[in-house]
């Protein structure tokens, strides 16, 4: 057994190898999904749009879009398609994420 000694600092010693080197605490990466950088979370891009894209409601409700499209063609979460683009109204993104929270 490792007995550990404060030093002076109040901190106590590294734990050495057998070899006598201090031993490093390996830590491992932290997951982040890299979309955070670009919406900030979840939260702020609901709050601050009133009409999602589908690459913003992918993040939000962490589905693919194969995934969204399904949705939308059952109309269990609807759509507004103007020309190429889909757009979905914040209020019915929360409203799926509510019901589907259970």
């Amino acid at each position: 057994m490792i007995e550990h000694v404060d030093d002076a600092s109040g901190r106590g010693e590294p734990p050495m190898s057998s070899e006598g080197a201090p031993l490093r605490r390996i830590q491992a990466p932290r997951l982040m999904d890299p979309r955070d950088q670009l919406y900030g979370s979840p939260e702020l891009l609901l709050a601050s749009k009133e009409v999602l894209l589908i690459p913003e409601v992918s993040y939000i409700t962490r589905l693919g879009e194969t995934k969204l499209r399904e949705l939308r063609e059952s109309g269990e979460l609807p759509a507004k398609k103007e020309g190429r683009s889909v757009r979905y109204r914040t209020t019915v993104v929360l409203i799926y994420l509510g019901k589907n929270d259970k």
